[in-house]
């Protein structure tokens, strides 16, 4: 897969997976990715939004995905001598895989839900 492509489809995966997460998460109590406003980023102490109980701390999630992608090739050939087979005449098969493995690296700001104690 060209370079462009899979970044654009690394994307919109991503995308996707969020939002089902959001919806999700919505449905229990939770937010990702929550709006923190301007003055939250660059910060090391904890950011807290507001919930319906008073307020609840914003996690970070740091995600480090691989993701392989092999291309096989395979031949096929019929009998004689042949350096992958032990025996005369049998059928041969030849594979070539070639595996290229990419990285993703990004972090989401996630709500979770609070219990009390």
């Amino acid at each position: 897969m060209e370079l462009d492509k899979f970044i654009s489809n690394s994307l919109k995966s991503l995308i996707k997976g969020i939002k089902d997460a959001q919806d999700f998460a919505k449905e229990n109590e939770a937010r990702i990715n929550p709006h923190i406003g301007d003055w939250d980023f660059g910060r090391e102490q904890t950011t807290y939004i507001k919930n319906k109980d008073g307020a609840v701390a914003v996690s970070k999630i740091d995600f480090d995905i691989a993701v392989a992608v092999s291309n096989t090739q395979e031949t096929d050939g019929e009998g004689g001598i042949n350096v992958y087979a032990l025996k005369l005449g049998t059928k041969l098969s030849d594979i070539e895989k070639n595996e290229t493995v990419s990285r993703i690296k990004f972090t989401l700001n996630v709500a979770l839900p609070s219990s009390e104690s």
